[in-house]
């Protein structure tokens, strides 16, 4: 199965895994499970730079390589995936549409054009 973490898990991850509920790192732990990222949380970061934000520090090129290092890979966009969640129930469209985890979603799992929200326990 194919998991991918949105823009805040992604920073976890990598910077904070103590912030992440110990089934969830058992989920990303999992050598079965490929990890994914969207180029979509690496625009996030370049757009929060360019933004001149005090509070943001998070290096674009450096989360890149640092995900491409740990066995991540690149979710490629294709117009069959916005289709998929275009006829997606309303719950994991809010997800993967944007509200990140203020729908309360923590992460997408995508599996051909299936696509389902996963809410690690807290």
């Amino acid at each position: 199965m194919k998991l991918r973490l949105d823009t805040h898990l992604l920073f976890w991850a990598a910077g904070a895994p103590d912030r992440l509920s110990r089934d969830f790192r058992s989920l990303i732990d999992d050598s079965e499970r490929e990890l994914l990222f969207s180029a979509a949380s690496l625009w996030e970061v370049a757009i929060k730079r360019g933004l001149g934000r005090h509070d943001f520090r998070v290096d674009g090129r450096l989360l890149r390589g640092g995900l491409l290092d740990n066995r991540y890979s690149r979710l490629p966009i294709v117009s069959d995936l916005a289709v998929a969640i275009e006829l997606a129930d309303a719950s994991v469209r809010s997800c993967v549409g944007g509200t990140g985890d203020r729908g309360g979603c923590h992460a997408a799992v995508v599996s051909r054009l299936q696509v389902s929200a996963v809410a690690p326990a807290t």
